[in-house]
Parts: C-alpha cells; sequence; structure tokens
C-alpha cells in the first residue's frame, strides 16, 4: 500500500485534470466547441463532489495508470506496462473515493483479452474489454458514454 501526501494528490488530481483537457482537446466536435465560459473536467468533478451531484465515471484504468507514473512505484509496472499490482492499487484508490462519495459510481475499464467484470462495491465496477486491437477499453467507455448520454445521466469518460 502506498500513502500519498496531500501535494502527491494535488499532483494526481492536476494530471488527471491535464490529461482528460488534453483528449477533450483532441476530440473532434463538428466545429462547435463549448463556449470561453466551459469549465475542465477537474472543475466538473469537483463541482459534483461539492454539489452532492450524482456522477458516473468510466475510466480506462491502464491510460489512467500511465498518467499516473510519475506518482507511483515502479512495482506497479512491468517492461514499462500496468500490471495486476497497479491495476489493483488503481481499483482501490476509486474504491475509496466511492467510499467517501456515495453519489459517485464508477465503472474502470481495462484492455484484457478475455471479455470479464465484477462488482466491487455498489458503486465500483470493474471490467476487461476482451478482444485483441488497440483501444477496446476506449471504446467500450465511449459506448457506455453514449448509452449514458441518452438516459440523460451526468457522467464523464477518462481515457
Amino acid at each position: 500500500n502506498e500513502i500519498w501526501d496531500p501535494n502527491s494528490i494535488k499532483e494526481a488530481f492536476w494530471l488527471f485534470d491535464r490529461e482528460a483537457t488534453r483528449i477533450y482537446d483532441k476530440t473532434p466536435t463538428n466545429g462547435v466547441k463549448d463556449s470561453d465560459g466551459a469549465i475542465t473536467p477537474l472543475q466538473y468533478f469537483q463541482q459534483c463532489l461539492l454539489n452532492a451531484s450524482p456522477l458516473r465515471v468510466l475510466v480506462d484504468g491502464h491510460n489512467f495508470l500511465f498518467t499516473l507514473r510519475p506518482l507511483l512505484a515502479s512495482n506497479n509496472f512491468t517492461d514499462g506496462v500496468p500490471n495486476k499490482t497497479g491495476r489493483t492499487f488503481l481499483v482501490g484508490l476509486f474504491g475509496q473515493l466511492c467510499q467517501s462519495h456515495p453519489l459517485i459510481d464508477i465503472d474502470v475499464w481495462f484492455d484484457g483479452p478475455e471479455e470479464d467484470s465484477w462488482t466491487v462495491s455498489r458503486s465500483l465496477r470493474v471490467w476487461f474489454s476482451g478482444g485483441t486491437g488497440k483501444n477496446r477499453a476506449d471504446q467500450k467507455i465511449l459506448e457506455g458514454l453514449a448509452a449514458l448520454e441518452h438516459q440523460k445521466s451526468k457522467a464523464m469518460g477518462i481515457s
């Protein structure tokens, strides 16, 4: 188990925000972007926490681990790739978040050759995409976001 000091936690949130914003900026929008008053993904996440609003978060676990790599112990990676130790650590962090904020539901997706899933708690689920090739977890996240948008649920994807 790793214990993070407050500065490491702030840096993790900053990395999260930077990566989410980078992905947003790269996303095609048919020429329509948010206005200058738009909030960042981290601000949206913080607003949901502060206002006790329900929020569904879909996360690409491996990409998230790569983003946090500068803050993690080396035993979370094997040959530069997140391993079971890293996945378990990340799921544990999200478990703590769900426990602290019961209105947050999190689905953590990992690329894996076999499709699999399990429920960690009422608000935390772990999924393996199955199949071969790149961006399988990303595709599952996009499908999930599309379904949630149709239901008019507040959701955010982190790839």
